[in-house]
């Protein structure tokens, strides 16, 4: 906030970012509660979901058992990545 010559507020605006995507923390026995209230809803709507509950948590589970500290970044999918149009 700024005061100009007048002792008036000048407000600037704020920029507002939009998040596509969260982490959570959640236990083992969290997820897979979440996972059989999922299981509860037509399989159409929520199979998409489920299955990449099941992918990341079981990346997870494996590095745990193989002793790693973390996760690796799973790559994303080529249907979700932006490609940026090019002009000549």
């Amino acid at each position: 906030m700024q005061i100009n010559k007048a002792n008036k507020f000048i407000l600037k605006p704020k920029t507002i970012y939009i998040m596509n995507e969260i982490n959570l923390t959640l236990t083992l026995e969290e997820v897979n509660g979440v996972l059989n209230a999922l299981g509860a809803q037509p399989y159409a709507q929520v199979q998409p979901l489920i299955a990449k509950i099941q992918a990341q948590g079981s990346a997870q589970l494996q590095a745990a058992q193989n002793g790693q500290a973390e996760v690796p970044k799973a790559p994303k999918k080529a249907a979700t990545q932006k490609k940026k149009a090019t002009t000549k």
